[in-house]
């Protein structure tokens, strides 16, 4: 019987030249190939924006409005010259809607985390202040929040989303595979938007009511995610964009 090859592997025994060579380069190769192929998974999503908790911890004075979702309505300023319209939340998939019932129609101070994308944000209330009557109300004591103003009837298409994922509480926080996700926020009371995508500019928000200017109900729950069609009455609130409607002028396409 012929003696074996030296390049023979024994466990116990110092791995042969020529096997350490061919593991070696097999153990780079692999390795390129998973650090490539990783590159590639990420260069394939999707965008998803800039959105995230941005800016750490801030407090606002403003007059707190509970219809149709909790918001912070604050006076005009040089950059603001309809004033502004802040959305709140609570942490997680609720809404604000209990600790604010409280305060609807006062001067509070508002504290929390804005999570923003492209400019639009919404307010994750907590840290110190929460939401309390205001410790000094002067600087807003003579505003009032003015009324929404009408803009006409429009046919949008976009995507109906929960603002707080959407705007970055999640990544991805649009789309079918965010669709339970979604509804879930819905469902707690987190508002909900119309996403209107446009061609080389951020999307348009649209906060989406009922008919009536109210909370929508669990008929939007339905139309989540899918790209739809939206018909209905557009209204301004300060800087924020309104749409009222209802269940039967929303449609797949």
């Amino acid at each position: 019987m012929s003696p074996p090859s030296g390049d023979f592997f024994v466990g116990y025994l110092k791995t042969p030249p020529k096997l350490a060579a061919f593991i070696a380069v097999v153990t780079v190769l692999l390795t390129g190939l998973g650090i490539g192929g990783g590159f590639a998974l990420l260069a394939g999503q999707p965008d998803y924006g800039d959105g995230g908790f941005k800016g750490g911890y801030q407090e606002h004075l403003g007059i707190l409005q509970t219809a149709p979702y909790p918001m912070l309505r604050l006076p005009p300023d040089e950059a603001h010259p309809d004033g502004q319209t802040i959305l709140l939340s609570d942490p997680g998939k609720r809404g604000a809607q209990q600790r604010a019932a409280q305060h609807d129609g006062k001067i509070v101070d508002v504290g929390g985390v804005f999570i923003t994308r492209e400019g639009t944000r919404l307010l994750q209330v907590g840290g110190a202040a929460k939401i309390r009557d205001a410790v000094d109300p002067a600087p807003v004591a003579g505003f009032v929040p003015p009324a929404d103003v009408p803009l006409g009837p429009v046919t949008l298409r976009g995507e109906i989303v929960d603002t707080k994922c959407y705007l970055g509480a999640m990544r991805p926080g649009e789309g079918k595979v965010h669709r339970a996700c979604a509804n879930l926020c819905l469902m707690g009371g987190i508002p909900p938007m119309l996403a209107v995508f446009h061609e080389n500019e951020a999307p348009t928000l649209l906060l989406l009511t009922d008919a009536e200017g109210n909370a929508f109900d669990a008929d939007i729950l339905d139309y989540v995610a899918p790209y739809v069609s939206v018909t209905g009455e557009l209204y301004r609130r300060g800087d924020l964009l309104m749409l009222r409607t209802d269940a039967s002028r929303i449609g797949f396409i």
